[in-house]
C-alpha cells in the first residue's frame, strides 16, 4: 500500500574508484521498488488465429480427400469388375474382335458384365477391360457394336490415364472453381471424340 501513495525512491550510488564524467552519458535509472514501476497485470488477450499457417493444411487436406474419394470409387469398380461375369463365350469374342478391328485397338480387351453398373464402361490402363451392364446381353447387334467401338476407342487411346490426370490436377488445385468446370467438362468432351 505505502508504495502506491508514496513516490518511488531513486538513490544514486557511485561507483567506486571510477569516477563518470559529469557531461557523459547518464544510465537509465532504475526504481527503488520495481514493483511499483511494473504496470498492473491485465487480462490475457485471446488467442488469434493466424490464417496463412491453416493456408496450407486446409489445401493438403482437400486434395487428399478429393484423390482419396477417387481412389475408392475405382476400387469399388474394381470390386464389380471382379464379381462380374466374364463375357468369353465365343459369341462376345467374335463381336469385340470385330469392334477392335473397326477402331484399330490391337491390345486384347476383357469383357465383364455387372448388376451393379448402369452405362458400359472402360477400365483400366494396363490391362483394359470393358465394364458392360448385365443387360446388355439383351442388346440388339447394332448396339452392342456402338457400345463395343465407343469404350475401345477409350481404351486405345488411354483415356483411363488422362481422367486420372484431371483428377490428380482438380486435386491439387480443387480451392479454383474452373479446375472443377475443366473436369466436368472434360468428361462429356471425351465422350464425344469417341463417337466421332
Amino acid at each position: 500500500v505505502l508504495t502506491r501513495l508514496a513516490p518511488a525512491i531513486e538513490l544514486e550510488v557511485p561507483a567506486l574508484g571510477r569516477r563518470e564524467p559529469e557531461f557523459g552519458p547518464v544510465a537509465p535509472r532504475r526504481a527503488a521498488f520495481p514493483e511499483a514501476a511494473s504496470p498492473a497485470p491485465t487480462a490475457a488477450a485471446p488467442a488469434r488465429i493466424d490464417l496463412d499457417s491453416l493456408v496450407v493444411p486446409l489445401w493438403l487436406a482437400g486434395s487428399l480427400a478429393l484423390v482419396a474419394l477417387h481412389l475408392l470409387r475405382r476400387l469399388a469398380l474394381a470390386r464389380q469388375f471382379r464379381h462380374g461375369t466374364s463375357l468369353e463365350t465365343e459369341v462376345w469374342r467374335r463381336r469385340l474382335a470385330r469392334a477392335a478391328a473397326a477402331v484399330g485397338q490391337r491390345r486384347a480387351v476383357r469383357l465383364v458384365a455387372s448388376e451393379a453398373v448402369p452405362v458400359p464402361l472402360a477400365l483400366g490402363w494396363i490391362r483394359p477391360a470393358i465394364l458392360l451392364p448385365a443387360k446388355a446381353r439383351e442388346w440388339d447387334e447394332g448396339r452392342l457394336d456402338s457400345v463395343l467401338r465407343h469404350e475401345l476407342v477409350h481404351a486405345r487411346r488411354g483415356d483411363e490415364v488422362w481422367h486420372l490426370l484431371a483428377v490428380v490436377a482438380r486435386a491439387l488445385n480443387w480451392p479454383n472453381p474452373l479446375a472443377w468446370l475443366a473436369v466436368a467438362r472434360l468428361a462429356p468432351e471425351r465422350d464425344q471424340s469417341c463417337d466421332e
